[in-house]
């Protein structure tokens, strides 16, 4: 009984992590769509603006299909071996997933990117969800204190020892 309890509770914290990372593409999907209705509707849209937002709606539903590819490999304990990532171009990919959420909460995204780089091997998905989770909160949280700009700073660099780092900092200036 106490074995099979354990095993549901292990289950339970699985099925919440999974459904949060699965969550987040979804989400995006459907404000996507949502907003190429509104343009559909308004009938005030350019060909190449809802190409864009179903170019943007097929990114979150492949980043949906990774998701679960990753979740499937690390079941089997076979992952996928780490790829060399531009880390520029992966925020930049962020900064477009985060635009609804800015505009709609008045964010501005002030991007300070270092365009010496070298590629980092890793896993882009897994980078792409530590980089999104992080920067969703910093905007819930700046966009609660309702004062006049509110600014989401990233940064990346490289150290004078060769590694690749990044930092985000919100602020709400009155």
């Amino acid at each position: 009984e106490l074995a099979h309890a354990a095993r549901l509770s292990t289950m339970g914290e699985m099925a919440t992590g999974i459904a949060h990372e699965v969550n987040q593409p979804l989400s995006a999907i459907a404000n996507y769509t949502a907003a190429c209705i509104r343009m559909l509707q308004s009938e005030e849209h350019s060909r190449d603006s809802l190409l864009e937002a179903m170019q943007l709606v097929a990114r979150q539903a492949r980043r949906a299909g990774e998701i679960i590819r990753r979740i499937r490999a690390y079941i089997r304990k076979a992952g996928p071996a780490p790829q060399p990532v531009d880390i520029n171009a992966l925020v930049r990919a962020v900064v477009a997933m985060l635009m609804p959420d800015c505009q709609k909460h008045g964010v501005v995204i002030d991007l300070d990117l270092d365009p010496h780089l070298p590629p980092v091997p890793a896993h882009a998905i897994e980078l792409e969800q530590v980089t999104l989770n992080p920067a969703r909160n910093a905007i819930d949280a700046i966009a609660s204190t309702e004062q006049g700009l509110l600014i989401l700073s990233i940064a990346t660099r490289l150290s004078a020892a060769g590694h690749v780092w990044g930092r985000g900092t919100a602020l709400g200036a009155g």
